[in-house]
C-alpha cells in the first residue's frame, strides 16, 4: 500500500476452502516486542470487528500468523481520497458532498457504538489517507481499530505528515485530547481540502502551530467553495470545541442541506473514479494480478 506501510493484500480461507482476498495490516515492531501492547492490540481489533456500517472498512479479525501478528480488515477494492486528490487536485462540490455526507455518517456511527468502557469511539485520524473510495463508489473510513497506535511525536503530539490534519486541541495535547468535536473539526478541514486542492496552513513549516491556534481559516481561491459550503466549514473548524457542530451528524444534516440535493451518486462517484484509474492503470492492474495469482496458487495446492 505505499513505501512503509505495513499493509499487504492476504488471502483468507473459509472453513468450505473458498478464497477471499483482505487486507493484512502487521502490527508494529514495538508491539510484537510488547506482550500487553501486543494485547491492547488484540482488544482494539476485536471491538473494532464489531463496527458493522457500509461507510467504514470491515475489520475481520486478529491473526497471529508464522510472519507475525497482524490485524486482518475487508479489502475494500478502490482508492484512498489521497490518491485521488493526487490526480484531479480537487473535486466538485456535487462529488466533495457525497464523500464527506457518508464520512460524516461513519464517522457519528462509530461515536454511538463507543469503546468497551461506554465512551464515544472517537476517530481522531480522519484526513484524505484514512477515507477509501471503492470503485463501486462507496466511500468507506479506515483505521478503527488500531487508532492507539498511529506514530506521535514526543508528548503525545502527530507526527509530521499527519500534523496538518490536527484540530487545536490535537496541537496541545495529542491523542489524549481528542473528543468528538475533534473529529468535526477534521471533517471540516477535509471538506476544505477536497474543495480548494490545499490544506490550511500546511506549508507554514514551523508557524503551522501557531496558525492552527490563532488564525481564522486562508481563503480559498475565488469560485472553489460554495457560499453555502463556507458557512459550514467555518462552523466545523472553529478554534473552540463547543463553537463547532456538537456531532457529526448535525454537520451532515447542515451539508446536506447546503447542499440542496445536489450531491453525486454512487454511481457517479465510481464513473469520476473509473475515469481516473481505469482497469488498464498500473497500479489497479497489478493488485488484481496478484489477487488472482494468490488464488490461482491456492487452487493449484488443493488439487495436489
Amino acid at each position: 500500500a505505499g513505501e512503509g506501510s505495513r499493509a499487504f493484500l492476504g488471502l483468507a480461507i473459509s472453513p468450505e476452502n473458498k478464497a477471499r482476498p483482505v487486507v493484512l495490516i502487521w502490527v508494529p515492531e514495538a508491539a510484537e516486542k510488547d506482550p500487553s501492547l501486543l494485547e491492547k492490540v488484540r482488544r482494539e481489533t476485536e471491538h473494532a470487528a464489531n463496527l458493522d456500517h457500509p461507510h467504514i472498512v470491515t475489520v475481520i479479525g486478529f491473526a497471529n500468523l508464522d510472519e507475525g501478528h497482524a490485524r486482518v480488515v475487508e479489502f475494500a477494492d478502490g482508492e484512498s481520497l489521497r490518491k485521488i486528490l493526487e490526480v484531479s487536485k480537487k473535486l466538485s462540490p456535487r462529488m466533495t458532498a457525497r464523500i464527506i455526507l457518508d464520512a460524516c455518517t461513519a464517522v457519528h456511527y462509530a461515536h454511538v457504538a463507543g469503546n468497551d468502557d461506554g465512551v464515544p469511539l472517537v476517530h481522531g485520524d480522519l484526513r484524505p489517507e484514512t477515507m477509501l473510495i471503492s470503485f463501486q463508489g462507496i466511500t468507506k473510513v479506515t483505521g478503527y481499530g488500531a487508532l492507539a497506535f498511529a506514530p506521535r511525536e514526543l508528548g503525545g503530539q502527530r507526527v509530521k505528515g499527519r500534523r496538518v490534519h490536527s484540530a487545536p486541541e490535537q496541537i496541545i495535547g495529542g491523542r489524549e485530547a481528542v473528543s468528538i468535536p475533534t473529529d468535526v473539526y477534521l471533517l471540516g478541514i477535509t471538506l476544505y481540502e477536497c474543495l480548494s486542492g490545499s490544506v490550511p496552513w500546511a506549508e507554514q513549516g514551523d508557524f503551522f502551530d501557531h496558525a492552527v491556534l490563532t488564525l481564522p481559516l486562508p481563503p480559498a481561491s475565488p469560485g472553489d467553495v460554495p457560499e453555502a459550503f463556507e458557512a459550514i466549514i467555518q462552523k466545523a473548524c472553529a478554534k473552540k470545541a463547543l463553537d463547532r457542530y456538537p456531532t457529526p451528524l448535525a454537520m451532515r444534516d447542515a451539508l446536506e442541506a447546503a447542499a440542496g440535493g445536489d450531491v453525486a451518486t454512487d454511481e457517479e462517484l465510481a464513473r469520476f473514479l473509473e475515469s481516473l484509474f481505469p482497469q488498464s492503470h498500473q497500479l489497479r492492474a497489478d493488485r488484481r494480478h496478484t489477487i488472482d495469482a494468490g488464488i490461482a496458487d491456492f487452487v493449484r495446492r488443493q488439487w495436489a
